[in-house]
């Protein structure tokens, strides 16, 4: 298995307990938030989303590449519509991410480093912010909780 191919699996058991996580959530809480100036619950689970794909789509070009997409919603159906969007998208930058391409030095922000230490972070970041969810999901009474990542298959 190449390395981008780990990456991405690795990636994808925590987005799919995202995507779960989001249909245990009620549409009268899309616009919760826990204090003042934080993301909404559902600001938080777009935001996730279009991180991951501009962080692959930046490592599939060679380049940082921000998007101009504005990812406006209404409702929870709108959130997961775009989740899913994100994470087909990300799913075929994946596809053609080579090994090659992730020993490639990548700028963003001012900081130069391998493209695969910018996937990686990329899923530390999703990581971080779906726990932030698994804790907006509790505060509005969600109590059946997926489990944080999808285990590996059986061999």
């Amino acid at each position: 298995m190449s390395k981008a191919s780990e990456l991405r699996d690795e990636w994808y058991r925590h987005r799919q307990v995202l995507q779960e996580l989001l249909e245990k959530i009620d549409e009268q809480h899309i616009h919760f938030t826990p204090w003042e100036g934080a993301f909404t619950l559902g600001g938080l689970a777009v935001h996730i989303a279009t991180s991951m794909e501009m962080f692959a789509g930046s490592v599939k070009e060679g380049a940082l590449i921000l998007s101009n997409n504005k990812h406006d919603f209404e409702t929870m159906a709108d959130v997961r519509q775009i989740v899913e969007n994100c994470t087909q998208t990300t799913l075929k930058h994946f596809e053609t991410i080579t090994d090659e391409q992730l020993i490639q030095p990548l700028e963003m922000n001012g900081v130069e480093a391998p493209a695969s230490v910018w996937l990686s972070n990329a899923r530390d970041h999703e990581i971080h912010h779906k726990g932030q969810l698994f804790t907006y999901a509790r505060i509005v009474g969600v109590k059946e909780m997926p489990f944080f990542i999808k285990q590996p298959p059986k061999r």
